[in-house]
């Protein structure tokens, strides 16, 4: 059998990993490279001081009233001096706060009371399966409620669990009654929902 040659046909080539690779580098370079301008453009605008511009860092309680000199210059003057704007030093320390929740074993309290920090516990409200959070947050100095809230998807909502679907008297209602079983609960979290 004699094989003759094709009219009109050329060669497909195939792309290779050596090209894919290639094409990935390329781009991944020319990535790099513009990264690379853009800080140094950004420090180089750092940089540069401009002389009408003052930076003032004011925290969020503080007000500043204008400097007593005059902004616009004399006509003799060649420049305006503006005194510094120096905000109060504060003498705070960042503060952490740990909540524990889903408390409501005398054994989940005792481990966290044993904690030599300041932690806070969040108790649920009573229930069937864990009558015992209502005594045990009497033993606590500071504590707060782990409300149940309605979530998207869960199992069973507990009696206490304030639904979407209740009016403004029953939450309130519901409110009243934890408000009683923890007197000296300030704070809330959400439990599910």
């Amino acid at each position: 059998m004699i094989r003759t040659p094709r009219k009109n046909t050329q060669k497909r080539r195939r792309k290779t990993k050596k090209s894919k690779t290639t094409n990935f580098y390329i781009i991944g370079a020319a990535v790099v490279i513009l990264a690379l301008i853009s800080i140094i453009a950004a420090m180089l605008h750092m940089m540069q001081k401009p002389s009408d511009v003052i930076h003032v860092n004011i925290s969020s309680n503080q007000t500043i009233s204008p400097p007593n000199t005059t902004l616009l210059p004399d006509e003799n003057a060649s420049h305006v001096d503006i005194p510094p704007i120096v905000p109060p030093k504060i003498e705070t320390k960042p503060k952490l706060v740990i909540i524990i929740d889903d408390v409501a074993f005398p054994k989940q309290a005792e481990k966290i009371l044993s904690i030599p920090l300041h932690v806070t516990p969040s108790f649920l409200p009573p229930k069937i399966e864990a009558p015992f959070s209502e005594e045990l947050a009497q033993k606590c100095e500071f504590y707060m409620v782990h409300l149940p809230l309605e979530a998207a998807n869960f199992k069973r909502a507990e009696k206490i669990t304030l639904l979407t679907s209740d009016s403004y008297e029953v939450i309130l209602e519901k409110l009243k009654k934890i408000k009683e079983q923890f007197p000296r609960a300030i704070y809330y979290n959400n439990h599910t929902g």
